[in-house]
């Protein structure tokens, strides 16, 4: 029964695909200033928002599982977050390709594509640098020290101490932060010389301490 259930929703879904896309090439004119391009907004604006409700829904789960310690959430958790990431992944490369053809950039370093790129960096990633009494590094889609994103940040020095539980951007040289970042296990207050300085833990920092190399990222609630 399970899996006729199955097929029949995989049927219908298919059959929807195939009436929007239809819909979306042949049925609708193209948009006087834009042209044809201007239909990627009916995979880009939708995809975004999978997105953001899959990482909210694997959250919510995430901390189901750190109160009840039931790991039916955790897996969840796992699940709905690699669907988000696909959507997310979708939204960010038809982004920048719309940018790239009415704009005539790639990218933009804005607050709202920024958090959105820096969110997709960190789900699903892993802690592939954990240095007892020093720091926790993850954010790199290599899993390791030298993979990071093409693009730069610039350095913003001394604002903020290096406490612990603050987090700061992995740089390897002046104003060469990119997709690594770090939390501080203890003050580590030398690092304001050279790391930028541009979150902090606000809860659970008892769950970062007990986080081990290889531990998944699975969610993360940015809070302003």
């Amino acid at each position: 029964m399970r899996e006729k259930i199955i097929i029949g929703l995989a049927a219908v879904a298919a059959g929807l695909l195939a009436w929007n896309m239809n819909t979306i090439f042949t049925g609708l004119p193209d948009e006087l200033n834009q042209g044809a391009i201007y239909r990627i907004i009916y995979f880009h604006v939708p995809a975004n928002i999978l997105g953001m409700l899959g990482f909210g829904a694997g959250m919510l789960l995430s901390i189901g599982y750190l109160v009840t310690k039931d790991l039916r959430y955790d897996a969840l958790a796992a699940s709905v977050t690699e669907v988000s990431l696909v959507f997310a992944s979708i939204g960010l490369a038809t982004g920048s390709i719309w940018a790239r053809i009415i704009w005539g950039v790639w990218w933009a370093w804005d607050l709202r594509l920024t958090s959105w790129l820096v969110c997709w960096l960190i789900f699903g990633l892993t802690w592939h640098r954990v240095e007892h009494d020093f720091v926790i590094q993850g954010g790199s889609p290599g899993a390791n020290e030298y993979v990071g994103f093409e693009q730069f940040l610039r350095d913003e020095l001394g604002t903020v101490p290096h406490l612990r539980g603050t987090v700061g951007m992995s740089t390897r040289g002046h104003d060469t932060g990119d997709a690594q970042w770090f939390v501080n296990l203890r003050d580590n207050l030398r690092l304001g010389r050279d790391y930028t300085v541009f979150a902090e833990v606000v809860s659970g920092i008892d769950v970062v301490d007990g986080i081990l190399e290889g531990d998944t990222i699975s969610s993360i609630e940015e809070v302003r």
